[in-house]
């Protein structure tokens, strides 16, 4: 028995083929073409999966099912995507238009809910009843888990962490309308313009020695490297986010927060940054309570997740 799982981004889309026990029996990455209408990319998708399939020794359809998870806001019980900039979708029937291309039971939700239900079920969350799941990346999203089920508000707006207001200092006005949101202020596109806020008002750095990109990941090889202004960055954005954190521990006080996303797997260079003003901000009655941990699934969370969709489907 298996279900798929479709991780669309709006660059490259994961795709598997997911037992019962969360094991991947066939995966690929393919590129998404941000802005293909969503018919093409989904009849695209179908061959993709048959061949996986067939090669796998597999039915198809998929006896369980199929879990999209995508980025953008999701209505969860029927499947209707309100929007998806990263993709360019915007009110699309999506899971009875995904339904009918790949001829199975499709339940789409957000990608950051989808990631949750990985770490949730065969993850750092699986004997957990309570969990806020952080994903820290490009962007920054979040998912709450109450009694071992996904929470889901009205609207579907729920779960905007990024937005959660970070410097109320900062002049940077996020696309939501606001200025010093924890993501323009903390994420990894907004590390990297900071870092080159910083190169073009004269700061030395290595990162301004080579031709290449910079990059979350090579911030982070410099600030172990030892270089100053990209240990800067860093710790400012590992503050940010303890300082964010806690006041969403002080109110839900879930029992496990699970970081997942490229930037977080930073967080050995900046843990006792996070660490010192997380203890610092948190009240001392919920502190204790709660665990703060790392993803096992490494980019792997979110198409996991969402071959858990199915049989996490809101009712209508």
């Amino acid at each position: 028995m298996y279900s798929i799982g479709l991780d669309l981004g709006g660059t490259l889309s994961k795709v598997a083929l997911v037992a019962s026990d969360g094991r991947m029996l066939a995966h690929r990455r393919l590129p998404t073409a941000a802005g293909r209408a969503p018919a093409a990319v989904f009849a695209g998708l179908r061959n993709e999966l048959e061949a996986m399939a067939r090669e796998a020794g597999l039915p198809y359809p998929p006896p369980q099912g199929c879990g999209v998870g995508v980025p953008g806001v999701v209505e969860p019980n029927s499947g209707w995507l309100r929007l998806s900039g990263p993709l360019g979708w915007r009110d699309v029937d999506l899971a009875v238009l995904a339904s009918q291309a790949l001829a199975c039971e499709v339940v789409a939700d957000n990608d950051v809910n989808a990631g949750a239900l990985a770490d949730l079920w065969f993850g750092e969350a699986r004997d957990s009843r309570d969990m806020l799941y952080v994903a820290w990346g490009t962007g920054i999203g979040a998912a709450f888990v109450v009694g071992r089920t996904l929470y889901h508000s009205r609207g579907a707006a729920m779960g905007n962490f990024g937005h959660m207001p970070a410097d109320p200092s900062s002049h940077r006005l996020c696309y939501c309308g606001c200025r010093g949101c924890l993501e323009i202020e903390a994420g990894g596109k907004a590390m990297v313009d900071q870092v080159g806020e910083r190169l073009a008002g004269g700061e030395s750095s290595t990162l301004a020695e080579s031709r290449e990109p910079v990059t979350p990941e090579r911030i982070a090889g410099a600030a172990a490297a030892g270089d100053p202004l990209a240990r800067s960055v860093l710790d400012r954005s590992a503050l940010l986010m303890a300082r964010a954190l806690a006041g969403v521990l002080a109110f839900l006080n879930p029992d496990t927060v699970v970081f997942s996303g490229g930037v977080s797997r930073c967080f050995p260079l900046v843990q006792k940054t996070f660490d010192r003003e997380l203890r610092l901000r948190t009240p001392s009655f919920s502190l204790p309570l709660t665990r703060v941990v790392q993803s096992r699934f490494g980019d792997s969370a979110g198409v996991v997740g969402a071959s858990l969709l199915p049989k996490n489907k809101v009712p209508q």
